[in-house]
């Protein structure tokens, strides 16, 4: 994929070298390499425009014709790229790019050639032509550059401890940290050997690329081990980087063995490192079974910050499995902590849930809490909830609310369902609302559900001004 898009790239370079060429030249006989240079724009803008046939038979002219020429090689590339496009056989292919590049090897696009290449003899090697491996192989002696990581991952595919031994030793050359930051990334993917697993881990720990380290903790994590995991463990307490020790926090959320361990790690974390703080909490949140569950609600309890314990409601919302028991968590919460941050937290992640119970808890909240904004809150969570009833719900909220600034939260919170069943209660409120913020609030919401019946409704209301 990276070479198509660096064909991208050549492709609109291309293209302003078509429109920067004089379209009226005066009448004289062009040199040589004027000629070409010509016939390669016309060639080009063929392939500009995906006519290939007609670009290989420009092409193939232009070579014969002007072999020697400073657009021989752009036009033998262009040629290969053509053909591979046209031709039913990937083995022509791989040949037209090898001719390629063993008559230009100092071409500018010899290194694009090597890429395809490489690319097609992956493809080859996978439909049961083990010789194509041998190709790839006979490549990997290449210098730090572009070609390097489209080399060293078709190794990687091939699984072998050749390969994999290649690739190892391979990385300490690589000065491209870019380069050696993704194929370190990749290693987690394609082997979990005792000699992978010590390489990742001495990266992981040592090397000098904040980088290159993160992408060695990401690639411990593929492999999920008992060894991974004690290394994972052991950076997130460390005194690396924030960067590094969240990446190990990140993998320690996807384990499947030593959870109590895991648990009493990122909960320590959790409760005695800000920085990281949200990093475990996330990582909770996405531990599988009913401990991760238990963890949050724990942390909750013993958390001494509101922050804190609002950071965990934000998870609970966002945590795919025991979305009951999440449900009634939430609303305790709502019903019981100090803090009014936290309540409207715990509002949003109740909508978050998007249970159907959630909306009779909703509706419940907003009828029996005493606090203005908790209850402003739920309004919004209602204009969000995904579902049927909550334009039915807001509509009996504004019909006995007394509070303006709550019927104008219910008023956009109609908006927001984009519903045509909330038209005519906006429609409504825009004509009869004693409160002007109100009226404005439900002339807005008719804007935003942008359905003919709202423009229907807006247009009534404009004619009724006009009246008035």
């Amino acid at each position: 994929m990276r070479a198509y898009v660096k064909y991208s790239r050549s492709l609109l370079l291309g293209f302003a070298f078509l429109l920067a060429a004089p379209s009226h030249q005066p009448v004289k006989a062009m040199t040589p390499q004027e000629e070409s240079g010509k016939a390669y724009r016309e060639a080009y803008k063929l392939i500009l425009e995906e006519k290939w046939a007609d670009a290989i038979k420009s092409l193939e002219s232009l070579v014969q014709r002007f072999p020697a020429s400073d657009w021989a090689d752009d036009a033998h590339f262009w040629l290969c790229y053509a053909r591979e496009r046209t031709e039913s056989s990937p083995e022509g292919s791989f040949e037209c790019y090898g001719k390629f590049v063993n008559g230009k090897p100092k071409s500018e696009w010899a290194n694009d050639a090597k890429m395809n290449m490489v690319r097609i003899a992956r493809q080859l090697a996978k439909a049961g032509k083990p010789q194509y491996e041998e190709k790839i192989k006979a490549l990997r002696n290449v210098s730090d550059g572009e070609i390097e990581p489209a080399v060293l991952i078709a190794l990687l595919d091939m699984g072998d401890d050749a390969s994999l031994a290649t690739v190892i030793a391979r990385l300490d050359h690589i000065t491209n940290e870019e380069v050696r930051s993704k194929v370190v990334r990749m290693l987690g993917e394609h082997s979990a050997s005792p000699k992978l697993l010590g390489k990742l881990s001495e990266l992981a720990r040592k090397d000098p690329s904040p980088r290159v380290r993160r992408s060695a903790v990401h690639a411990l994590g593929e492999i999920k081990s008992p060894e991974t995991i004690a290394i994972l463990k052991e950076i997130a307490l460390s005194n690396d980087s924030v960067a590094v020790r969240k990446a190990a926090l990140e993998e320690l959320g996807d384990v499947e063995t030593q959870k109590t361990e895991v648990i009493a790690l990122l909960k320590k974390i959790a409760l005695t490192d800000p920085p990281l703080a949200e990093s475990a909490i996330d990582s909770l949140k996405d531990l599988r079974g009913a401990e991760g569950l238990q963890a949050l609600q724990s942390l909750y309890s013993e958390a001494k910050t509101s922050e804190l314990r609002r950071e965990v409601v934000d998870a609970l919302g966002d945590r795919e499995e025991d979305r009951g028991a999440i449900l009634q968590f939430l609303v305790t919460v709502v019903t019981t902590d100090s803090d009014s941050g936290v309540r409207r937290a715990a509002v949003s992640s109740i909508g978050d849930t998007k249970i159907p119970e959630a909306l009779e808890a909703l509706k419940k909240i907003a009828s029996t809490s005493t606090d203005l904004e908790t209850r402003e809150a739920v309004l919004r969570a209602l204009g969000d909830f995904e579902g049927e009833g909550t334009v039915e719900i807001l509509a009996a909220f504004i019909k006995t609310e007394k509070d303006a600034r709550l019927r104008r939260a219910a008023a956009a919170a109609l908006g927001k369902t984009e519903k045509d069943a909330a038209v005519s209660i906006l429609a409504e409120l825009a004509k009869t609302d004693p409160n002007a913020d109100v009226r404005r609030a439900a002339v807005r919401s008719l804007g935003e559900i942008r359905t003919p019946a709202a423009r229907d409704a807006l247009i009534k209301l404009l004619d009724q001004k006009k009246d008035e």
